[in-house]
């Protein structure tokens, strides 16, 4: 049944544009720059609003951490920006950050990789955007983790993960899906590198692939010899003898 009979039966209709929901397009192609052109006309807007030269060094990091990057937080906890759109923001925040415009030409004295690193390690703890998106990516897969029952979380796992667990689907390949679960995919990748497993009974929590041995990482990356799959889907349950393995 093709759009226009859809239209037809349910009395609705057709539209080539779904418009945005509480600020943030509603996705159903494929993304590209312009679908988020507007997240840099707006930061833009608001840099230009700011004469820069009226605040120090500090003051100007200051408002693109507590302002600039606050304006972008919602649209990047629900979609993966494209990494053009990322950089334009970095850009932008760049040559804020040291007085450049238009109109006047300024030297860029640290590079931004330094400038983004947090303040204990020399930095200002400014966030880079393609950084920030993927982490705020991440807070949707931890509450798929630890919200199953919620009808949403069901919803996906039924469709892309049934009879698994969210840390177990390839996340390099997830073929054809939706722009939403191509996202969770993205934020996935940035979950499972700060995740550790706390041993209970043992029974969920893959021997060789889950990282559960303090300062191990997954044991399959210290196998001196190439593992079965039988072997890499046991769980460590299987090693444990009266809590001892």
């Amino acid at each position: 049944m093709d759009a226009r009979r859809i239209a037809r039966v349910c009395g609705s209709p057709l539209t080539n544009n779904l418009g945005k929901y509480l600020g943030v397009p509603l996705i159903h192609r494929r993304v590209s720059n312009q679908t988020y052109s507007d997240l840099v006309e707006k930061t833009q807007k608001r840099l230009a609003a700011w004469k820069s030269d009226t605040f120090s060094l500090a003051g100007r990091a200051t408002l693109i951490k507590t302002v600039t990057s606050a304006l972008l937080v919602y649209t990047m906890q629900a979609a993966k920006l494209p990494s053009e759109i990322c950089h334009k923001l970095d850009k932008l925040n760049r040559n804020f950050l040291w007085g450049h415009t238009l109109d006047k030409k300024t030297v860029h004295l640290i590079s931004w990789d330094i400038v983004c690193m947090p303040k204990r390690n020399g930095g200002l703890g400014i966030k880079k955007m393609k950084g920030m998106n993927q982490a705020l990516l991440a807070k949707i897969e931890w509450r798929l983790l630890h919200n199953e029952d919620e009808f949403w979380c069901k919803l996906f796992k039924h469709k892309y993960f049934h009879n698994k667990s969210l840390l177990d689907i390839n996340h390099t390949r997830c073929g054809p899906c939706s722009s939403t679960w191509k996202c969770i995919i993205h934020g996935v990748k940035l979950l499972t590198k700060g995740l550790k497993w706390r041993i209970g009974k043992g029974d969920q929590i893959l021997f060789w692939t889950y990282v559960w041995v303090p300062g191990m990482g997954a044991l399959k990356d210290h196998a001196t010899t190439s593992l079965a799959d039988d072997i890499l889907t046991q769980t460590v349950d299987c090693y444990m003898v009266n809590g001892v393995w």
